[in-house]
């Protein structure tokens, strides 16, 4: 998103800012608005398979994005608790408060770099989700109708930047699942079927890639980390074929059961990584030292359970309960039980 975006985001979202930063004093969730990323990659320049990570790199690019990755694990807390609670409107419209002033600030909105670009959209996705879930609680229409157009407008932008300025390599992957689930849970939030529409092709698109044994070529090229890749992948396509089956918009079978092939291979890939190894011809992170699977890379796995089973990932997240993702809403007993049912 260039400059000027941003200034758009800004025009006519002023004139209730008063009373929305007032309202934001009051909230458990509060900090400083992030306009401006500019980070190179966190992998060695000479990486084809984006899977040899520079040091330096790295920890600039994480340094960057702590300030919203933080912002979003507050935002996903609260709007959980607000969407569990009925009488939650002064709660809910804190929060919304507190998006309205990063919409006033155009948040996110002055992106310098490609890396930041397509960097953006899972954290866009979990700002949405956060909101989608409280949006309907809030009672001040000011600040609801400001957050619509800054997310709305966010969204296309979205849209627009994966179909016409993203490599073609990054078109077919997990970045570009990621983005397309905040679009999804911006159309939902503000009622905007079109985007709702766009974002579901796109979706449906990334799940065909997927070769006849579930593998995601894009992912699999990632040399070590190929398996690492493919569970970032599943978790914005289950969410987004859940929302989306809200909207009578089923894609669980699509592609003769993509999804479900894209999630066996890599559930059955979780012993050795064989698969993978298969694939990119290295061994897996998660068997080399480099890495350990953390409890929030199966988040996705109770809302895959209301498609589908799978004994074998249910024995796997049994004892890591409650499963919990800030860019995919936080805890997801409370998005099956209180969210889904309700959009």
């Amino acid at each position: 998103m260039t400059r000027a975006l941003a200034a758009l985001f800004s025009l006519g979202l002023g004139a209730f800012a008063g009373d929305a930063a007032a309202a934001s004093e009051m909230c458990r969730v509060r900090a400083d608005p992030v306009v401006t990323l500019g980070f190179a990659s966190r992998y060695k320049e000479d990486s084809e398979s984006r899977s040899d990570i520079d040091p330096k790199g790295n920890a600039e690019v994480n340094a960057a994005l702590k300030p919203v990755d933080d912002f979003i694990r507050d935002l996903s807390t609260e709007a959980n608790q607000i969407l569990i609670r009925p009488k939650s409107a002064d709660r809910a419209d804190c929060l919304v408060a507190e998006l309205r002033r990063w919409a006033d600030a155009g948040a996110l909105g002055d992106l310098q770099t490609f890396t930041a670009q397509i960097s953006v959209g899972g954290r866009f996705a979990g700002i949405s989700l956060a909101y989608l879930q409280v949006r309907d609680t809030a009672t001040r229409p000011q600040d609801v109708a400001a957050v619509d157009r800054w997310l709305g407008q966010a969204a296309r932008e979205e849209l627009r930047f994966w179909a016409e300025d993203a490599t073609p390599g990054a078109q077919k992957g997990n970045l570009r699942a990621w983005s397309s689930l905040g679009v999804i849970a911006t159309g939902i939030a503000t009622g905007d079927g079109e985007l709702v529409a766009q974002a579901a092709e796109v979706v449906e698109m990334l799940m065909c890639t997927a070769t006849p044994d579930g593998g995601l070529p894009q992912e699999m090229r990632r040399g070590k980390y190929a398996l690492h890749y493919q569970l970032h992948a599943i978790a914005p396509l289950v969410l987004s074929v859940s929302l989306l089956r809200t909207q009578d918009l089923d894609l669980s079978d699509a592609c003769d059961a993509a999804l479900h092939r894209i999630v066996e291979f890599a559930v059955s890939d979780l012993d050795t990584g064989a698969r993978s190894e298969a694939y990119s011809g290295r061994q897996q992170s998660y068997f080399d030292g480099t890495e350990t699977l953390r409890p929030h890379e199966l988040a996705w796995a109770d809302l895959y359970f209301t498609m589908s089973e799978s004994a074998e990932l249910e024995r796997r997240v049994a004892p890591i309960r409650p499963l919990k993702n800030s860019k995919l809403g936080g805890n997801q007993d409370i998005l099956i039980e209180h969210l889904l049912p309700a959009l």
